[in-house]
């Protein structure tokens, strides 16, 4: 009756071993986990294009250059304006000098996101040397926080005085803001 005895707890133990036991007879331990995910703030605007040149037709008084056309990609995630905030604002470093220059913005194509923008006006904006808004917020659902989409601006330069031959060089700034 011994052997019998210490026959059964022999297969108990092999049996525990080769896991077909119930999980009655098996032990388990956990640990747990405090999981964070970050995801961080988005604010970016690209241009397809570094720098350009505008040819003027002419050097008398009022005559246009030719029109370039920037094409701008924007992406944001954490946009506090309300709406028809100035969203996108544009500045030239100095003034050219007998020359006016101007953004005719587009229309902007949302690809995803709770909120689109506006031209802040029809027709061309003359840029200056401090901040002209070119677009603005609009289109707002849910938080109104993200947003991902593009839009062109049209720029030209037009002729305040009569020119001499001359090439002049200045920065154009064009700004995306979420605050």
């Amino acid at each position: 009756m011994k052997n019998v005895k210490l026959s059964l707890v022999a297969m108990v133990l092999v049996a525990g071993m080769v896991g077909i036991l119930p999980a009655a007879f098996a032990g388990a331990d956990a640990v747990s986990h405090a999981v964070t995910i970050s995801v961080p703030t988005s604010l970016s605007i690209t241009a397809d294009t570094a720098g350009f040149t505008l040819t003027m037709a002419d050097y008398l008084n009022g005559s246009s250059s030719d029109t370039k056309t920037i094409n701008y990609t924007v992406k944001s995630n954490n946009n506090g304006l309300a709406a028809d905030a100035a969203i996108v604002k544009a500045k030239l470093g100095t003034l050219f000098t007998g020359i006016d220059f101007f953004a005719n913005p587009g229309a902007y194509t949302k690809d995803n996101g709770n909120f689109a923008m506006a031209e802040n006006a029809a027709g061309d904006i003359k840029v200056l040397a401090s901040d002209v808004t070119l677009m603005k917020k609009s289109g707002i659902s849910g938080s109104g926080k993200t947003t991902k989409g593009s839009f062109p601006v049209d720029y030209k330069a037009v002729a305040t005085t009569d020119l001499d031959s001359q090439t002049q060089n200045q920065t154009l700034t064009v700004t995306l803001v979420d605050a």
